[in-house]
């Protein structure tokens, strides 16, 4: 299966509603309106398909927040409160922000039939328990599709955050060294 198959470009929900099947997981750009994908963070749901002719899909989200607060905030607002796996429409979580269908996982890990990967979101529906770092939007999107859960942005942010660390201490070290020879020489 080519790539481009897997992973589509950002585009408004319209768009994207036509190249959807279910099962897809949808990526959305947050805290970005220019369209590019370049967002402050990425919000996750799987497609459920076209339910009384609207496309639907099931992700974690907050039932109390507004459409502005979404567009704006998304998720720093979304997983705050009563937060729940629901079934909502593809275009109000959309919320006027760029999107794809990003199943690029697939060339790792084999997924699941797409039945199963729509049971399995409804099974959740209603479910609590949001954790950014072990059960997220993308944690319980990629579980329903491939039965792992897992974040490329937790595993990026983790790998950034380790990252700063040692740069951190080698530049402390490295001062901490330097301060006891000029000390020694008599240069302090």
């Amino acid at each position: 299966m080519e790539s481009t198959d897997l992973v589509s470009s950002y585009m408004n929900w319209k768009d994207l509603a036509t190249i959807l099947k279910p099962g897809d997981l949808i990526e959305f750009s947050r805290g970005n309106s220019g369209g590019s994908g370049g967002a402050v963070y990425q919000h996750w749901a799987v497609y459920m398909g076209v339910y009384k002719r609207v496309h639907q899909v099931i992700h974690y989200s907050n039932e109390d927040l507004s459409d502005a607060a979404r567009r704006t905030w998304g998720n720093f607002i979304e997983v705050s409160g009563n937060v729940e796996v629901q079934w909502e429409l593809l275009e109000k979580v959309a919320c006027g922000c760029p999107c794809r269908k990003n199943n690029g996982w697939d060339a790792v890990d084999i997924p699941r039939k797409p039945e199963e990967i729509v049971e399995t979101a409804k099974k959740m529906v209603g479910d609590v328990g949001y954790c950014l770092a072990t059960n997220n939007c993308e944690h319980f999107s990629n579980f329903c599709r491939y039965g792992k859960k897992r974040s490329g942005q937790v595993s990026s942010t983790v790998t950034a955050a380790g990252v700063i660390s040692v740069v951190g201490g080698v530049l402390v070290a490295a001062y901490a060294a330097g301060k006891a020879v000029t000390t020694a020489l008599g240069y302090s």
